[in-house]
C-alpha cells in the first residue's frame, strides 16, 4: 500500500509513511522507524507525536528507550469519526461567527478612501486597481472625455492598452460620449472603432471623464499632464451608477 492512499484520509505524507512503516515493522524505536519510513530524523518525533494525538500509534518504554507500535487499521475508522465530529463542531462555530464576519465584510465595503494619480503611468495603476476588484461579467461604466481629448495619439495608445486589460478581465464596458460629429467619427470610423466588447452611445450633455466599476469611481482629466482621482466608496459608486443608467436610456445608439 502507498502512503498517498492514506493521505486521502487526512494524514499528511510523513504521518502516512510512518504509520505504514510501523504496521510492517511492529514495535520499533524512532531510529528504525526513521530509516524504514524515510522521514527526516529532525521530524520523526514531531510526526510520532502527531500520530499519538490521533490515537493511531502507542508506545512502551524499555529501559530508557521508547518503542512505538501502530494501532490496528480499524482505529482509522475511529479517527475519521473524530474528524467528522470536529468538522461538525467547526461548522456550528462558523454559523455562530458568520454574522460578525459579515459585519466586518460590510464595514470593509463601506470604507471610503481617495488617491490622486498624475501622468499616464500613474493613471494606469489607478485603472488596474479598479480592474483588480473586478471579475468576468462586471460592468465598467464610462462617461468619456471630449473626442478632441480622447483622440490624442498618446491618449489613444493609453486607452487601447486599458481596453486590452479590461478584455482580459472579461468586463462589459458601456461608454457614453458627447453627441458630436467628432465623437461619432472617433468611435464609428476612427481609432476606437474596432474595439471589441465596447458598447458606445451618445448624449448631448454629459459629465466628462468619469469611470464607475464596482465600488470605485474614477475622475479623469486629460490636461497637459493627465491626472485622475480614484475614490473607493460604495455609496458614491451606487449613486453614479444610477445616474449613468438614466443617461444611458436616453442616449443615442
Amino acid at each position: 500500500m502507498r502512503a498517498e492512499e492514506l493521505q486521502r484520509l487526512g494524514l499528511n505524507k510523513s504521518e502516512a509513511k510512518v504509520y505504514l512503516a510501523l504496521l510492517e515493522l511492529g514495535s520499533s524505536s524512532a531510529g528504525i522507524i526513521t530509516d524504514k519510513a524515510q522521514v527526516s530524523p529532525s521530524k520523526i518525533y514531531w510526526v510520532l507525536e502527531k500520530l499519538l494525538q490521533k490515537g493511531l500509534i502507542s508506545y512502551i518504554i524499555k529501559g530508557k528507550t521508547k518503542f512505538y507500535s501502530a494501532a490496528s487499521p480499524q482505529k482509522l475508522k475511529d479517527y475519521l469519526e473524530e474528524e467528522k465530529k470536529e468538522i461538525e463542531q467547526r461548522g456550528k462555530l462558523l454559523e455562530s461567527m458568520l454574522p460578525k464576519l459579515m459585519r466586518v465584510e460590510k464595514a470593509a465595503e463601506d470604507k471610503q478612501e481617495a488617491e490622486i494619480f498624475i501622468g499616464f503611468p500613474a493613471m494606469k495603476n489607478a485603472y488596474f486597481t479598479m480592474y483588480d476588484s473586478a471579475k468576468k461579467g462586471d460592468e465598467h461604466l464610462v462617461f468619456l472625455r471630449s473626442a478632441e481629448e480622447e483622440g490624442k495619439p498618446e491618449a489613444v495608445l493609453f486607452f487601447n492598452r486599458l481596453h486590452k486589460k479590461s478584455m482580459e478581465v472579461g468586463l462589459k464596458r458601456k461608454l457614453i460620449s458627447q453627441d458630436t460629429a467628432e465623437a461619432w467619427k472617433l468611435f464609428r470610423k476612427g481609432a476606437y472603432a474596432r474595439r471589441k466588447g465596447d458598447e458606445v452611445r451618445f448624449a448631448e450633455t454629459i459629465p466628462e471623464g468619469i469611470n464607475i466599476l464596482n465600488n470605485y469611481v474614477l475622475f479623469m482629466h486629460l490636461a497637459e499632464k493627465p491626472i485622475c482621482v480614484l475614490i473607493r466608496s460604495r455609496q458614491m459608486a451606487d449613486d453614479y451608477k444610477q445616474f449613468f443608467y438614466k443617461v444611458w436610456k436616453k442616449s443615442k445608439k
